[in-house]
């Protein structure tokens, strides 16, 4: 039996009907989704889309943007805003393509606008959806302006970089992937995932930080695998 929510906005119990029906369990305050829900709403700010996006919600997700969420990209400008309650915009530069919900850039001088994002916990999570297709050189998924940074190779792999990269095994080109990159002053210290998958690990404890993407979240903590 599904369970029953009680004096919640209907978007935050849609939320958790579709993390329900998917079997996703909910670790995050109710409390804190359901004020996420209010502050948007205060800001008559849109709220539907969480029925059809059952992600983590918490104060470490600083960065969600999603070309597939209207509330995110309206199809239109160079705008692609943060669904977070941070407000971490970023601008579309130098002309990137939008079509069918998905953003295309050019793997020559297509980027977004930096992102300034405080993270005093020294710890990071990257999740990515994209498609890439053969460029034969390198190009950023992210970069931190220092370390670490995600990239595609110039032999189509992808690497997780802090000096010593943690490069994957496969190859993705055309295929529409899943990307997670995780990132902390522990054990592990770095971690590449794909499709959920963890494909490469890095024991060592860190101590600083092109294609067709749908979106990309930003958390201020190393998400676990579950």
């Amino acid at each position: 039996m599904a369970k029953r929510y009680y004096n919640l906005e209907k978007e935050t119990k849609a939320y958790l009907k579709a993390c329900n029906d998917k079997g996703i369990v909910v670790s995050t305050s109710i409390k804190y989704i359901n004020d996420y829900v209010i502050s948007r709403k205060t800001q008559n700010k849109d709220c539907s889309f969480l029925r059809d996006n059952p992600i983590v919600i918490d104060s470490s997700l600083v960065l969600w943007l999603d070309s597939t969420i209207a509330s995110s990209y309206p199809a239109g400008g160079t705008s692609w805003n943060d669904l977070t309650l941070y407000g971490n915009n970023t601008t579309l530069v130098n002309g990137v393509d939008y079509s069918n919900k998905v953003m295309t850039f050019d793997g020559i001088n297509d980027y977004c606008s930096q992102v300034s994002i405080a993270n005093p916990s020294n710890k990071l999570t990257c999740e990515v959806i994209l498609n890439y297709n053969n460029k034969g050189s390198y190009h950023n998924i992210f970069d931190n302006q220092s370390l670490p940074m995600l990239w595609i190779r110039n032999d189509n792999k992808l690497e997780l970089n802090t000096g010593t990269g943690l490069i994957s095994d496969l190859t993705y080109i055309n295929q529409n992937i899943i990307v997670t990159a995780t990132y902390q002053n522990a054990n592990p210290g770095l971690q590449l995932f794909i499709n959920g998958v963890l494909v490469k690990t890095n024991t060592t404890p860190q101590t600083s930080w092109a294609g067709n993407p749908l979106a990309l979240t930003l958390f201020n903590r190393a998400l676990g695998q579950t």
